[in-house]
């Protein structure tokens, strides 16, 4: 059970750690290349974010984390 724990939390910090990096990325490439394009980051960023929940929905899914635990 320990195992199955630790391996669920390596993957949800390994999709943070890639969502944070990108997320600043975006934003910093839409303040440094894009000065007057903020609906184009608007748009990226607003793509990104359903992505990455999608991506979040789909692991708890394949992982059959459903908010309850299994009897046994």
């Amino acid at each position: 059970m320990n195992s199955r724990i630790d391996y669920e939390r390596l993957i949800m910090t390994g999709v943070l750690i890639v969502a944070l990096i990108l997320w600043g990325g975006i934003i910093a490439e839409s303040v440094g290349l894009y000065p007057n394009g903020t609906t184009v980051a608007a748009s990226v960023l607003g793509a990104f974010i359903v992505v990455f929940s999608a991506a979040v929905i789909a692991l708890s899914y394949l992982t059959g984390r459903t908010g309850e635990e299994p009897n046994g």
